[in-house]
């Protein structure tokens, strides 16, 4: 991938190159025209007053054209730096819930292991790990897209392993709770499967810290990367919003728990006339 990355940014790379070239070519064809065009009028015509408009029109329409590119260039470079930042806030929150799903996982296991060894049946099984790759053309970071890129690799890897794991287990706790196999069968079962788990919380460790280290990257990016009209916006808003004080939370709570006091007073003759339908039909 890192090598299908850069492949692809050199291909575009190439492409703005070229454009640039394409565009300097107009714009130098535009001015020699032009200063031929002079040239040939400076000894062939002794008008000043066209020579003048000549001038006039020459520069209105050259620099025209220029702030007309200059400002497309400039709005294009902006886009793609909002779209960059976008992606960086949607990135800080993916990161986040990522790292709480491994977590609960590492969480879980030991407790897992440690029942089914004894021969007891565990109610919970581990959750897999989302997944994003919608990022890859929204970046313009290309040493974190091949970051993002090899944990997604890792990520799909222990997905697998804790499908197969998942899978396991549900098939062997259906036949041992079903009468279908002995209890000391189900634990030497158990206890392989266990030692597979083993290896998929060390991985999930690893990967933890992997998403820790993405997570941070991801906050230091979103200060460094920000757009400067984002950044204006930022500090307007830090300067005029207005701070909500312990005491203004206390008075809010205070008169929604007497909202829902009110509404509980108002639903339960309803409540009442439910529970005698009931016990009517009884």
């Amino acid at each position: 991938m890192k090598k299908t990355n850069k492949k692809w940014l050199l291909n575009r790379q190439k492409i703005v190159n070229y454009l640039a070239i394409i565009i300097v070519l107009v714009i130098s064809s535009f001015i020699i025209f032009w200063l031929s065009s002079l040239y040939s009028l400076a000894f062939k015509s002794n008008d000043a007053d066209f020579m003048k408009s000549v001038v006039a029109s020459f520069a209105g329409a050259f620099f025209a054209f220029l702030f007309l590119r200059v400002g497309e260039i400039l709005e294009k470079y902006y886009q793609r730096q909002v779209k960059h930042f976008n992606a960086l806030v949607s990135m800080e929150i993916f990161f986040d819930e990522l790292g709480t799903i491994v977590h609960d996982n590492i969480y879980l296991l030991p407790a897992f292991r440690s029942t089914i060894n004894s021969g007891n049946v565990y109610a919970s099984i581990m959750r897999p790990l989302p997944i994003r790759r919608d990022y890859y053309e929204e970046l313009h970071d290309i040493k974190l897209i091949n970051d993002l890129y090899k944990l997604n690799y890792d990520i799909r890897r222990i997905n697998d392993d804790l499908e197969s794991a998942n899978d396991w287990y549900l098939h062997l706790r259906q036949i041992y709770t079903t009468g279908q196999m002995q209890a000391d069968h189900y634990i030497e079962n158990a206890k392989i499967l266990s030692e597979n788990l083993k290896v998929i919380q060390a991985a999930l460790t690893l990967l933890l810290d992997d998403v820790v280290k993405l997570d941070a990257i991801t906050k230091i990016r979103l200060e460094a990367d920000k757009p400067l009209l984002t950044r204006f916006m930022h500090f307007v808003i830090d300067k005029t919003r207005q701070d909500i004080t312990p005491n203004q939370i206390e008075q809010k709570m205070k008169a929604l728990k007497g909202e829902i006091a009110e509404s509980g007073k108002d639903s339960q003759p309803r409540i009442e006339k439910i529970k005698k339908m009931v016990e009517e039909m009884q």
